[in-house]
């Protein structure tokens, strides 16, 4: 089975729980399910109906309305648009449509009831685009725009009827192919655009005929791989572009046989590692996410799954002197991996899958304060959040999540058959509960 670090939380042995809906609009006839009902993260064993209450006992931590695999939430509330189209399965990756919409990607083959296989476009209004259709045959897990162009990659042969191997240009505007094709060898995980030429970071080793292993760039304008060549020693996945630097997270711990485990800055023009050297540590240390904003000048976030960082304790997120490589006093301190990282103003949004950031219980979603503090934004998501986009007020996250708004129920939970909604019912339970009976 492949496994992608952008999806799976950090011990990357996670099995996938199949959300049941199981809030009835009508018990007695006919058992109708209710769009409206609120979704547990993992299957359901036992139901018992009390008047307009239904009990719920099984193998789960979390209920909430059910928001599909994105989700598009509120800065000032942290509720989610329920109206929005539910993507059927993983959102991997999402971009603004600078119209007030989203460009998603991921594992899923619908969005909104409608077949979309791994690409669709969401309007403002939250409905799939009819004509925007790339249609690729496999797995797409990253996304660049640079004008009316979007670069994908991922785990696909053939988009839009057109034989592509892990990468591909689609018109932004008509959601057709271009016939640029670099030819990646295998997954495309992470993708940036500077400057004319396209940054490739995953799991392949030959990039337009060229040996480039884990990391490439690609001239925009006519496809072939350009000398650039870092050679980092496994894979890459994040990339993010700042001046004359490209920074570059992962699992490798070298890159042009200099050792630098799991983040580097290389130099756009030599494709050597400059000095800078945080060197995050820990236990199988990965970096899932490198920000760079022009809202935090000299400053590089990073994120995923380690313990140290930049000299300083820090787990998995930090806050980084671009010069310098140092750990800045910003320390969230997340109790899980931070898989996505974006700004907004003076805040850090942090996505993944830990229970605690920033001083606070906050459930896979948080917002963090230039103190490191966690802001009261929290909306809580019910499985790993792995990418994220703004576009105005809204916040568009994506994940193997089903759920965001909703609350902790450990094996116990109580639903309002008339609303949907959980009640305040919350016993708690320490073990998987098989079964209830009222009296």
């Amino acid at each position: 089975m492949r496994i992608s670090w952008r999806i799976v939380p950090s011990c990357l042995n996670v099995f996938r729980i199949v959300v049941i809906e199981l809030c009835l609009t009508s018990l007695a006839s006919g058992q109708t399910v209710n769009q409206n009902c609120w979704v547990t993260n993992g299957p359901v064993y036992s139901m018992t109906h009390v008047g307009q209450t239904l009990y719920l006992g099984g193998f789960f931590t979390y209920i909430g309305p059910s928001t599909g695999y994105g989700a598009a939430i509120d800065l000032n509330s942290g509720k989610p648009n329920l109206s929005f189209a539910k993507a059927n399965w993983d959102v991997a990756a999402v971009k603004a449509d600078g119209s007030g919409g989203w460009y998603i990607a991921g594992f899923f083959t619908r969005v909104g009831g409608i077949s979309r296989n791994h690409l669709a476009r969401i309007d403002s209004t939250g409905k799939v685009d009819a004509n925007w259709n790339p249609n690729a045959n496999g797995n797409v897990e990253a996304i660049a725009i640079s004008g009316f162009s979007m670069y994908v990659g991922g785990y696909f042969d053939s988009i839009g009827g057109q034989p592509r191997n892990h990468i591909a240009e689609v018109d932004a505007r008509t959601g057709l192919v271009t016939d640029w094709d670099p030819d990646i060898d295998n997954d495309v995980l992470a993708l940036a655009v500077s400057d004319g030429i396209i940054y490739a970071g995953g799991g392949f080793a030959n990039a337009g005929g060229q040996q480039r292993n884990y990391l490439a760039a690609i001239d925009s304008a006519t496809g072939i791989t350009t000398t650039w060549n870092p050679n980092p020693n496994s894979t890459v996945y994040t990339l993010a572009v700042s001046d004359s630097i490209v920074y570059v997270g992962g699992e490798f711990t070298s890159i042009a046989g200099q050792a630098r485990n799991g983040l580097a800055a290389i130099g756009k023009t030599s494709g050597n590692p400059t000095p800078w050297y945080p060197n995050p540590s820990g236990a199988g240390a990965i970096i899932s996410s490198v920000l760079v904003s022009n809202e935090f000048p000299g400053t590089v976030f990073a994120a995923g799954g380690f313990d140290s960082i930049g000299g300083q304790p820090r787990n998995n997120i930090a806050s980084l002197n671009a010069a310098t490589g140092s750990a800045t006093a910003w320390n969230p301190n997340a109790d899980g991996g931070v898989y996505a990282l974006a700004s907004s103003g003076s805040i850090i949004y942090a996505g993944g899958g830990f229970s605690g950031i920033g001083g606070q219980t906050r459930i896979r979603l948080a917002a963090i304060d230039p103190n490191g503090s966690a802001t009261a934004w929290d909306p809580g998501a019910s499985g790993g959040v792995s990418t994220m986009a703004f576009s105005g007020s809204t916040l568009y996250a994506g994940g193997s999540f089903t759920s965001v708004g909703g609350v902790e129920r450990y094996m116990l939970a109580a639903i309002n058959t008339a609303t949907g909604a959980a009640t305040g019912w919350n016993p708690g339970a320490n073990n998987t509960v098989w079964a209830l009976i009222h009296s």
